[in-house]
């Protein structure tokens, strides 16, 4: 049997990148998926992939930073399942900017996706990841939550935030059986890092700082999630689960 079968899974931001990657694996291993994402184009080719491979998974268009938005889809799934298992809340945003070039309203943007998007799937998620007796919510943060690099002020700041509410929100939900951990991964191949890593000498300064001398796939950080929701780690809650090849262990040494 597979490991997640029978489950029920919410994935954020899973139109593309991680997100898809996360909705994949989890489907692969049995879960009913709902896929969201503000690009419901997105969702719905994330959701085609799924059905493609025998798999179950329904699309739906959301904009995490928005409480009515969380509501509706949460109703949905309710309707549809009577309860929700695992909660990924992985969309996210980046600006490169400096912190003296950064406009407040770009600021709060990035705030209001990264950390009130958690946030808010965390408040209004546990009431159906208590029906379903023993939930789990992964948080997607960032190995930049341990240590800043210049342009990213505004990510570094949000992804901090999500570390520290993953704890409060295992320090809350224990009680209920609920898990909720956070994976920090250091730099992934996706969308959102397509622009930085088309320049050759960012990629070579950012294999330098990375053990395993390369940036990972999203396959790699969906594996990590893929445990995390499993029975596997029935005893993991409040965690930090960095996944960068090392690069953060390195920093000590003067590298990076």
């Amino acid at each position: 049997m597979k490991a997640l079968a029978g489950k029920v899974a919410l994935v954020t931001g899973a139109g593309a990148g991680m997100g898809r990657a996360h909705a994949l694996r989890l489907a692969a291993d049995g879960a009913r998926l709902f896929v969201t994402d503000v690009d419901e184009h997105g969702a719905g080719a994330t959701v085609d992939m799924i059905r493609d491979a025998g798999g179950t998974a329904t699309a739906l268009g959301h904009d995490v930073s928005s409480e009515a938005d969380w509501l509706d889809v949460l109703r949905f799934v309710d309707e549809a399942c009577g309860y929700l298992d695992i909660l990924v809340n992985n969309a996210g945003v980046v600006i490169y900017e400096s912190l003296e070039a950064v406009a407040e309203q770009a600021w709060d943007r990035v705030f209001s996706i990264n950390a009130n998007g958690v946030f808010l799937g965390c408040r209004h998620g546990v009431s159906l990841l208590r029906k379903a007796k023993a939930g789990v919510i992964v948080n997607i943060g960032s190995s930049l939550f341990h240590y800043a690099i210049p342009t990213v002020a505004s990510y570094v700041a949000s992804k901090g935030a999500i570390a520290m509410l993953t704890k409060a929100a295992a320090y809350e939900y224990a009680p209920y059986g609920i898990r909720v951990n956070a994976v920090h991964p250091g730099i992934v191949a996706t969308p959102m890092t397509e622009s930085p890593l088309e320049d050759p000498d960012f990629v070579a300064a950012v294999v330098r700082t990375v053990p395993l001398r390369r940036v990972a796939e999203p396959s790699e950080i969906a594996s990590v999630v893929a445990f995390l929701v499993s029975d596997r780690a029935s005893f993991v809650t409040g965690a930090d689960l960095v996944v960068d090849a090392g690069a953060f262990a390195g920093r000590g040494q003067g590298h990076g």
